[in-house]
């Protein structure tokens, strides 16, 4: 199976293979297999939605997707909203090829049929994959529910890295993401009710996050930026680029503050 082409993808793929433990399985999903066969630890008997092959793994566990548009599957983790993804595993799903070949796909109309995009739990982690048109519920629990129409994540031990997070949805928090530790991502065209139109309450590491909309936040609320940049983003009330952000790196200390007072420009 070819993987995405670039020295960068090689090696941190390399580096993630290293990492795992001795004893961990190795499952694949490819969305055009025709012949799917439990426990999907074969190419040829490889699952056709990410979901089953999270279902069978277990903590440690990598999970590798092939090219394609993953739009079926999803598992309920609170109230009655559905997650296309739901790692609730600390396992780590990764695509074959990156995010322009790799697409997991929500249900971007808020409301009882809204399908949320990735779910995160601690410790998981989601490599090279774009994320789009994930949406969130407009009632229920207003974190679990009504937060993180891209990607939801437990806690900052979840990582996300190498995605593309675009054209989702939140109610109220974090219309891209919403927590979660975020490496070499770019978040765009995402809007929120309330707070962090692109994300919220994370931290984001040499990330793009461009085109997103809330009333407070419009790119980026609550959250440590390192390395970022913060562009074309807007607010209806305050904090276009960023509101109540630590940034760093290309900042001096008295910008910092300002951000961290009233938001980005």
């Amino acid at each position: 199976m070819k993987t995405w082409t670039g020295k960068l993808w090689a090696g941190c793929f390399i580096l993630m293979s290293f990492a795992m433990s001795a004893s961990a399985t190795v499952f694949y999903v490819n969305v055009s297999n025709s012949v799917p066969a439990t426990p999907f630890n074969t190419w040829s008997t490889a699952a056709t939605n990410i979901q089953d092959a999270v279902n069978v793994s277990t903590d440690g566990d990598l999970i590798l997707v092939s090219n394609g548009v993953y739009k079926a599957g999803g598992l309920v983790i609170y109230g009655a909203l559905t997650n296309r993804v739901a790692i609730n595993k600390a396992v780590t799903v990764q695509s074959m090829n990156g995010p322009k070949k790799t697409f997991i796909q929500g249900y971007p109309i808020a409301g009882i049929n809204a399908v949320r995009g990735v779910y995160l739990t601690n410790n998981a982690a989601l490599f090279g994959f774009t994320v789009t048109n994930g949406a969130t519920a407009t009632t229920g629990d207003n974190f679990n529910q009504r937060s993180g129409g891209g990607i939801w994540c437990e806690s900052t031990s979840a990582s996300i890295s190498h995605c593309i997070v675009v054209n989702c949805s939140a109610n109220l928090y974090g219309g891209g993401v919403f927590s979660g530790s975020l490496l070499n991502c770019t978040v765009t065209n995402n809007t929120a009710g309330s707070r962090g139109g692109g994300a919220l309450a994370g931290v984001l590491t040499n990330c793009v996050v461009v085109r997103n909309s809330a009333a407070f936040g419009g790119g980026a609320c609550s959250n440590t930026l390192f390395g970022c940049t913060l562009t074309n983003n807007w607010a209806t009330s305050a904090g276009g680029g960023a509101f109540s952000c630590v940034l760093r790196a290309g900042l001096k200390k008295q910008d910092e503050a300002m951000f961290m007072r009233v938001g980005g420009a």
